[in-house]
């Protein structure tokens, strides 16, 4: 039964496609700031852009903590099959 929701997960939910999704989506609103930055130099600005900057941070981090949990959790649910196998 693990075996198989594990598959059904995986056919899903593919961690390495939905972290470059993301990735792609993080570039793209970092391209469109730049572009925004070229036309738009007031006061409002530099602190919109620096609340985005430390946000994209903040997403960045998020990512990496998030891509790591996933291969840990993959790691123990290897080690679950492994114990179920040989009950």
């Amino acid at each position: 039964m693990l075996v198989n929701l594990r598959a059904t997960a995986n056919e899903r939910l593919s961690p390495r496609d939905s972290f470059r999704q993301i990735r792609q989506i993080l570039e793209g609103l970092h391209a469109r700031m730049r572009g925004l930055e070229s036309t738009w130099r007031e006061q409002e600005h530099r602190k919109f852009a620096d609340a985005f900057e430390q946000t994209m941070k903040v997403l960045g981090g998020f990512l990496e903590a998030s891509r790591e949990h996933v291969s840990f959790l993959g790691k123990k649910a290897a080690h679950v099959e492994e114990y179920l196998k040989q009950r």
